[in-house]
């Protein structure tokens, strides 16, 4: 995908470009096998901001930029050159993915094993029914 940039007055600011996996064109039996939406319930953020206001509780939310560009893939997935590559001497061949690409169905599940991993390592809990909101109790 490329994208100008322009600032309010009409002018150019810059020139963007961005490597998207087209999703369409993986077979379930080959290429993925779950889809996930990493989002936390709506009835969780209701009850957290509840108790959070009459306990008084500290309450953290993380923001993380480009998210899925940071999923390790676990399978094997190779993508087919961009169709504006000038490199005629090499067109047939491929890219091997170590990394999750936006459009790729295993993008976000990538990602939500990394992030889980981590954070759980730094001593949060997951919270049984809710995958997506993590916890820590500090006595």
């Amino acid at each position: 995908m490329f994208k100008i940039k322009t600032r309010s007055d009409g002018f150019i600011e810059r020139y963007k470009a961005q490597l998207v996996a087209h999703g369409f064109t993986q077979l379930s039996s080959l290429d993925y096998a779950k889809t996930c939406s990493p989002v936390i319930k709506p009835s969780t953020i209701w009850l957290i901001l509840t108790i959070r206001l009459s306990q008084g509780w500290y309450v953290k939310q993380l923001y993380v930029s480009n998210v899925f560009l940071h999923g390790d893939l676990q399978e094997q997935i190779y993508l087919a050159q961009p169709s504006c590559f000038k490199g005629s001497s090499h067109h047939d061949h491929v890219c091997h993915l170590h990394k999750a690409l936006y459009g790729l169905k295993q993008a976000p599940h990538a990602w939500y094993l990394r992030f889980s991993t981590y954070i759980q390592q730094m001593g949060f809990k997951r919270y049984p029914y809710d995958q997506f909101l993590f916890y820590q109790t500090q006595e």
